[in-house]
């Protein structure tokens, strides 16, 4: 039996942290968004032809753009906040298993849970009591670990894929964000016909 990895490499307080500035900025982006809306709405009172034109539409760009930024952080802020709860719920797991182990006599250190080990030299031949009672209880003693490692395995593996999904929905909505950002951005950019 090899030992079990009970490392978890991630700080959901840190991410967290992450999550609230993204939606500060979130917020700072639809405000400066509204405000580039206003002066697209103020210039068509005041403003015409065809560099009055070209300005709305570049400034209408840029609203759009504010949008999609302000969109993308949101989705970052969600899935931070989500990957946060994730990572919380494997470190309880991993503290859990930690706890089975030790409470079963099996040596934990702040990264592992040791494997039990081999089980006792059998006894053969004729035996005093005395030595058979303490092979029984030393095997006792011995399947108790085993039992209690199988169970911190198994909590560990549980963890791991848990672990693993929380990787996969923290990436998936940016990517597919990031993504679509790029397209449409790409495809938007044109020099302004008022310069």
């Amino acid at each position: 039996m090899a030992d079990i990895n009970t490392v978890v490499n991630g700080d959901s307080a840190s991410c967290r942290q992450a999550a609230d500035w993204l939606g500060r900025a979130a917020s700072g982006v639809d405000a400066n968004s509204g405000a580039v809306g206003r002066a697209q709405a103020a210039s068509e009172s005041c403003w015409q032809g065809s560099a009055a034109d070209g300005f709305r539409q570049h400034i209408g760009q840029i609203g759009s753009d504010a949008d999609k930024l302000s969109a993308s952080a949101t989705t970052a802020q969600q899935a931070l906040n989500a990957f946060a709860a994730d990572l919380d719920t494997v470190n309880a797991r991993m503290t859990q298993a930690r706890s089975v182990a030790s409470a079963a006599g099996l040596t934990v250190t702040p990264t592992t849970i040791e494997a039990p080990g081999p089980g006792p030299r059998r006894v053969y031949g004729p035996v005093t009591a005395q030595v058979a009672t303490e092979f029984f209880q030393t095997q006792a003693a011995y399947n108790t670990k085993v039992k209690a490692f199988n169970e911190a395995r198994a909590t560990v593996t549980d963890a791991r894929k848990l672990e693993a999904q929380a990787h996969a929905n923290l990436t998936g909505p940016m990517r597919e964000r990031r993504a679509r950002y790029r397209t449409s951005s790409r495809s938007a950019r044109r020099r302004p016909a008022w310069h």
